[in-house]
């Protein structure tokens, strides 16, 4: 028979209600017909801590951290701490405290030369500087040096309202004008001669020497098989000439028997290799390289002009 009643998990004797201190370890079932929990009377284990490792002293931010106020240092702030000055714009207005003032000045003399002079102090330098500056003093001229005068072309710039640099500009564009035209002037007899010779079919040329106070008159003239240039003289004195150049075969043999021994009175004149024949005056002939020169007209030139000519082809 059972003899005790489990409540709660604590035996009471069913006779007499009391608790039983010692309880028995004979299984029973509660007032409620359920059987009792098994109640774990074990103490549960505490907590184990791990230990950490040691860490190194790390530096503090000094400028994140202020540095603590104490009694002392805020008494110390306060004695040292300097007053609100209202001379300072941010205090109170600078200007409030100023006393403006104009007095005369009694003592100022225009600069002249002689101030100039008085001023420096001669007793106060040594004599050789003395001297040195006497010296100086009395050599110089440049006081009496005549004001700077504009250039004639800066003069010419402010009559025509342009500017110096412009009118240089345009200067040296008008001289390279005038030399490229004076070049081209000079070019056009061999210009004009070599289109001669190109429509006459060989090789037709200018000669190499001019004889002095002779230029180029009129166009060249030119038709197949031959080239002709007329010179005149710059003083108009009347003397001119024509040398025509035509292509021939005939050499000065040639030369001398169908045209030179018609001539009454000619003159062979030799230079170097080159056979010259005169008549009829300063009119002269030759062959050379297969072209036949002839110069005919009133031109009076001299044996050395006609040789010279006819050696600069």
């Amino acid at each position: 028979m059972k003899n005790f009643i489990e409540v709660n998990g604590k035996r009471y004797d069913s006779q007499t209600g009391k608790l039983i201190n010692q309880p028995s370890r004979v299984s029973g079932f509660s007032v409620d017909g359920m059987a009792p929990k098994k109640h774990n009377n074990l103490v549960k284990p505490t907590a184990v801590h791990k230990k950490r490792p040691i860490e190194k002293s790390h530096t503090l931010l000094r400028q994140a951290v202020k540095k603590p106020i104490t009694a002392k240092r805020a008494n110390a702030e306060k004695t040292t701490k300097s007053p609100r000055s209202p001379l300072i714009s941010k205090y109170g207005s600078v200007f409030t405290k100023i006393e403006k003032r104009v007095e005369p000045l009694m003592y100022v003399q225009p600069k002249t030369e002689a101030n100039i002079t008085s001023t420096v102090n001669h007793d106060s330098l040594p004599s050789t500087s003395q001297s040195l500056i006497d010296k100086a003093l009395s050599i110089s001229t440049s006081h009496q040096m005549s004001a700077h005068k504009p250039l004639k072309r800066h003069k010419i710039a402010g009559k025509l309202g342009i500017k110096p640099r412009t009118l240089r500009a345009g200067s040296l564009m008008l001289a390279f004008l005038v030399l490229g035209v004076f070049f081209a002037y000079q070019n056009v007899p061999n210009f004009a001669m070599r289109v001669a010779s190109t429509r006459a079919g060989f090789a037709a040329q200018m000669p190499g020497y001019q004889p002095s106070g002779f230029a180029v008159l009129g166009p060249v003239q030119y038709k197949s098989g031959e080239v002709t240039v007329s010179f005149g003289s710059k003083t108009g004195d009347g003397r001119e000439f024509e040398l025509t150049q035509k292509t021939s075969d005939w050499n000065n043999d040639a030369l001398l028997a169908n045209i030179v021994a018609s001539k009454p009175n000619y003159q062979t004149l030799q230079d170097g290799n080159q056979t010259i024949y005169l008549y009829d005056g300063s009119n002269a002939t030759w062959v050379k390289n297969g072209v036949w020169y002839q110069i005919e007209g009133d031109s009076r030139l001299t044996s050395d002009q006609i040789s010279r000519l006819a050696s600069s082809f």
